[in-house]
C-alpha cells in the first residue's frame, strides 16, 4: 500500500483553509480547519464548515486524479432527533466538466441502531438515482468514532462504514457497485445536509493507491500532511451528516 496523502489537520491555524481543498467549482472553500476538541477524533482540530446551516460540497485536489484509489477518514458520531448524522462523500471529476463527467456519490444516513449507504451517481450530468444500497445494524452513541472507507478500483466502487469504538472494520464492504463503463481519474469530494442540526468534523483523512496494494488507510496521528502526488492547491473543511439522504452534484 502506498499512502499518497494523509492529514489530521493539527498543523493548521484555526479558521484556515488547508492546502489542496476547494469549493466544488474551484472557488475558495467554505470548509475550514477549526479547533473543536469535542468533534475531533485525533488531537483537537478537524475539517468542518463554519455556521450552523447545511454546507456546500468540497473537493480535495491536492494530488493527481486517479482511477484506482482509496479514501478513508474518521468522524465523531452525532445523534439528534433520533437520527445519526454522517458526512457523505464521493469520487468525482466534475471539476473538469468534460465528456467524462461523473460523480460516484455515497450518501450516508442512520439512526442510533443502524447505518444506511446509498450509492447514487451522476454520469455525464444525469442522475442515475440509487443504484446500490444497504443498511447495516450498528449501535451508535454520541461521541463514538466512525470509520468510513471508500475504494474505487476501475469501474468498481466499495464502501465500508463501521464504529471503531465498538468493532473492527468488517472484512467485506457494506455496499458495492460497478459502473458500466470506464471513467477518467477522479478525486475526493464531501458534503453534508442536516439542516444545521449538528456539527460534524472530518478527521484523520488519508488517500491510498489501490494499484500499489491499497487497502488499509492510515491513522494520521502525526501533525501536518504527507503528500507524495502531484499537487494542485486550494482550500476546505467539513461538517455535517445526513439524517435524511443528502444530495449533492458538484455541478
Amino acid at each position: 500500500m502506498t499512502i499518497l496523502f494523509s492529514d489530521n489537520f493539527e498543523s493548521y491555524s484555526d479558521s484556515t483553509i488547508p492546502a489542496g481543498w476547494q469549493y466544488y467549482n474551484g472557488a475558495t472553500s467554505q470548509w475550514l480547519v477549526r479547533d473543536v476538541p469535542s468533534i475531533a477524533t485525533n488531537g483537537t482540530k478537524v475539517l468542518t464548515s463554519p455556521g450552523s446551516s447545511d454546507g456546500t460540497p468540497v473537493e480535495f485536489v491536492g494530488i493527481a486524479n486517479r482511477t484506482q484509489v482509496e479514501y478513508e477518514f474518521r468522524q465523531k458520531a452525532a445523534i439528534s432527533g433520533g437520527n445519526a448524522y454522517f458526512i457523505s462523500l464521493a469520487h468525482t471529476n466534475n471539476i473538469a466538466a468534460g465528456t467524462g463527467d461523473f460523480n460516484y456519490r455515497a450518501l450516508i444516513r442512520g439512526t442510533p441502531s443502524s447505518v444506511t449507504c446509498d450509492i447514487s451517481p451522476f454520469i455525464l450530468g444525469s442522475l442515475l438515482g440509487t443504484v446500490a444500497t444497504n443498511t447495516r445494524s450498528m449501535s451508535i452513541a454520541s461521541g463514538d468514532v466512525i470509520g468510513i472507507r471508500y475504494r474505487v478500483d476501475g469501474v468498481n466502487v466499495s464502501v465500508w462504514i463501521w464504529n471503531t469504538s465498538t468493532e473492527t472494520m468488517p472484512a467485506s464492504p457494506m455496499v458495492t457497485w460497478a459502473d458500466t463503463a470506464s471513467r477518467p481519474g477522479g478525486h475526493f469530494g464531501a458534503y453534508w445536509t442536516n439542516g444545521g442540526a449538528v456539527l460534524l468534523g472530518l478527521d484523520q483523512f488519508s488517500i491510498s493507491d489501490v494499484a500499489s496494494g491499497g487497502g488499509g488507510g492510515v491513522d494520521a496521528s502525526a501533525p501536518g500532511a504527507t503528500i507524495t502526488g502531484t499537487s494542485t492547491i486550494s482550500g476546505g473543511s467539513s461538517t455535517g451528516g445526513s439524517g435524511a439522504t443528502g444530495a449533492f452534484a458538484f455541478d
